[in-house]
């Protein structure tokens, strides 16, 4: 039974220095109350900085723990006008608190590499929750428009009801398709 789900508020949580996870909490068109957690989704900031980037690249995740990947994209920078995209650096860490805890001091592998020009980090002080609303166009008051993914929706009283769940979209809400789920009971309201 397809279920629409409206959103109403998003954080996140860490549970044991593990991965991230986003609750989004919402409204099903029945009125009653949903939470759904949403994995895998990894927090990230940017690094334009000059010289050879995959040296940069491989000092940065040798240098900082923190750092699970690091990526050379393409990318407008955020402030001014510009005709083409830059290679940038993507650098993703482990939890949204590392991104502020070592942002600075990227900015000084720039002495150790002895690079020339203005190394700049971009987009650190995005909370991560709105990172996630942003990159998946997303916002409050919003549908929730992921592709096939694994959710897990809990309600208020802890329920839990697990499922790898196919969803389509329809009208920027959320309609999550499980042949054996019929009817998600949620009794009381977060909100």
């Amino acid at each position: 039974m397809p279920m629409d789900f409206q959103i109403l508020d998003a954080d996140y949580e860490v549970v044991n220095d593990s991965s991230p996870v986003i609750r989004l909490f919402g409204r099903g068109a029945d009125g009653k109350s949903v939470c759904c957690f949403v994995p895998d989704f990894e927090p990230y900031f940017y690094l334009k900085a000059s010289g050879d980037l995959h040296a940069v690249a491989r000092l940065v995740k040798d240098t900082f723990g923190q750092v699970t990947k690091v990526e050379i994209v393409e990318k407008f920078e955020p402030v001014g006008y510009q005709k083409t995209k830059k290679e940038m650096l993507r650098i993703t860490t482990h939890l949204p608190r590392d991104v502020p805890e070592i942002r600075d001091d990227i900015l000084k592998l720039r002495e150790v590499m002895k690079a020339e020009g203005k190394w700049e980090v971009y987009e650190t002080d995005i909370l991560f929750r709105n990172r996630f609303l942003i990159d998946k166009s997303l916002g409050v008051w919003s549908g929730f428009l992921p592709k096939e993914s694994q959710l897990t929706l809990q309600d208020i009283s802890g329920q839990v009801l697990q499922a790898i769940l196919a969803v389509r979209i329809l009208h920027a809400t959320l309609r999550l398709l499980h042949p054996g789920l019929r009817e998600l009971k949620i009794s009381r309201s977060p909100l």
